[in-house]
């Protein structure tokens, strides 16, 4: 009698142990397809985060090209403003010059 609690004693322990095993078999292999959905998920996540960085890279090399044009625009502009107003500012004896003052004593020579 003893032998057959011994057997189905053993037969219930290896039972149990093999459901644990199968569960545990099922557990992991539906935890690796989950990080693998993971991973492919990352992945196009990361090459549309390298696609945007890249984007940036050249929107910031072109955004550098205008604001030098600029520069040099305001640069030019600026002259023309100094050069007009060392016109005006052109000295006499009397002192600087005045442009309303020299128009309303000579206004002939203005128009």
């Amino acid at each position: 009698m003893s032998n057959i609690w011994t057997f189905v004693s053993l037969f219930l322990f290896l039972s149990g142990l093999g459901a644990g095993v199968y569960f545990y078999y099922q557990d992991t292999q539906n935890r690796m397809q989950i990080m693998a959905s993971d991973i492919s998920t990352l992945k196009i996540a990361t090459d549309e985060q390298g696609k945007t960085i890249n984007q940036l890279i050249v929107d910031s090399e072109t955004m550098k090209v205008i604001a030098d044009k600029i520069d040099e625009a305001q640069k030019i502009s600026q002259k023309v403003v100094d050069d007009l107003a060392n016109t005006f500012r052109k000295m006499t004896l009397d002192g600087p010059r005045d442009i309303g003052n020299l128009a309303q004593a000579r206004p002939e020579s203005i128009e």
